[in-house]
C-alpha cells in the first residue's frame, strides 16, 4: 500500500540540481549573475516557498523545484528573485540571515541533504523558521539532525520530544548559540474618554487600544443610541444592524477628538457612516 507521504515527494527528480538565478519584476523573467545573491542587504531565503510565496519583501529569495514560468505567475511581490533548484540536493547558498521552511519537509527524500543545505546556507545565530502543518516524523527527524549533527538550538521551552504541540506553530531555531525566547511585556492598554453631544443625543464614550494597537469603542452613558456601540463581532445568531466601529490607531489623531464614524453593514463589508458629532469634551 502506498503511504500518504510517499505520495507528497514531488522533489525527487525534479528541478535542476545547479541552481539557476532569476529576477522576476512586473511579471517579466530575466536570469541573473547567481553572485548577485550575496550582494541582497539582510539576506533570507524562503526554501520550498515557489507555490504558495508567503513574502513580499525583495530580500526574501525563494528557492523551489518549480520551472520559473511556474513561479512567475504568483511570485508573491512586485520584484522577488528566484532560485530554481532541487532540494534533494545539498548545497550552500550564501549565507542568510533567516531561512523559512514550511511544509517543506515531508516533500522531500534526502532530509539529511536539506538539513545539510540549511546548515550551510545559514549565518552563525542565524534564524530557521520551521513551520509543519502535520509535524510529521520526518518533521521530527529533520530537526533532531540540525540539533544533534549541526549545533541548532530550540527554544529554552522547547525540545526534541516535545516537538509534537509546535504542529501548526512556528518554530524558530537558532544556529550556533542558544535561542532565548523573548520575555513579553505585559500588555497596557490607552484609553481616550470624551463627551460627545450629537444630533441623536450625548454619550460618554471611551476608545480603548488592544495588543495590536487597534481601538475598540464603548458606550459608558448617555442618550445615543446603543446600535452605534456594539463591539461584538462574533455574536451568535442574528448580526446586529449596526455594530461598533473597531479602528486602527494609526488612522486617528486622538487630539483632534473622538473618531467620527460609525459603522454599517453593506454585504460582507462594512461602510463608514459620520457621526454628525456638533461638540465634544476630552475627560481626562
Amino acid at each position: 500500500m502506498i503511504k500518504l507521504l510517499d505520495l507528497l515527494k514531488e522533489y525527487d527528480n525534479q528541478g535542476p540540481s545547479i541552481p539557476e538565478s532569476y529576477l522576476i519584476e512586473k511579471g517579466k523573467i530575466k536570469k541573473i549573475p547567481f553572485s548577485d545573491i550575496s550582494k541582497i542587504s539582510n539576506l533570507e531565503y524562503d526554501m520550498g516557498g515557489g507555490e504558495t510565496s508567503l513574502y513580499e519583501e525583495p530580500n526574501v529569495v525563494v528557492i523551489d523545484n518549480i520551472p520559473v514560468k511556474e513561479f512567475a505567475k504568483d511570485p508573491g511581490g512586485n520584484k522577488k528573485i528566484y532560485l530554481e533548484y532541487n532540494l534533494e540536493n545539498s548545497y550552500s547558498f550564501p549565507k542568510a540571515n533567516k531561512i523559512h521552511l514550511s511544509q517543506v519537509v515531508y516533500h522531500i527524500t534526502n532530509i539529511e541533504a536539506l538539513a545539510k543545505t540549511v546548515n550551510n546556507s545559514l549565518k552563525s545565530n542565524g534564524i530557521l523558521d520551521f513551520f509543519s502543518d502535520i509535524m510529521s516524523k520526518e518533521d521530527k527527524q529533520f530537526i533532531k539532525i540540525l540539533v544533534e549533527n549541526y549545533g541548532f538550538f530550540l527554544p529554552d521551552n522547547a525540545s526534541l520530544k516535545s516537538l509534537s504541540r509546535y504542529k501548526e506553530e512556528n518554530l524558530l531555531l537558532r544556529r550556533g548559540t542558544p535561542y532565548v525566547t523573548p520575555k513579553k511585556e505585559k500588555f497596557v492598554p490607552k484609553e481616550w474618554i470624551y463627551d460627545i453631544v450629537t444630533k441623536e443625543g450625548n454619550a460618554r464614550v471611551k476608545y480603548t487600544t488592544d495588543e495590536h494597537n487597534y481601538i475598540d469603542t464603548e458606550k459608558i452613558s448617555g442618550t445615543i443610541p446603543d446600535r452605534y456601540f456594539l463591539i461584538n463581532r462574533n455574536s451568535k445568531g442574528r448580526e446586529p444592524d449596526y455594530i461598533g466601529i473597531r479602528f486602527s490607531l494609526k488612522d486617528w489623531n486622538p487630539e483632534k477628538g473622538p473618531y467620527p464614524y460609525y459603522e454599517v453593514p453593506s454585504g460582507n463589508y462594512f461602510d463608514e457612516v459620520p457621526w454628525k458629532i456638533t461638540s465634544f469634551k476630552r475627560v481626562e
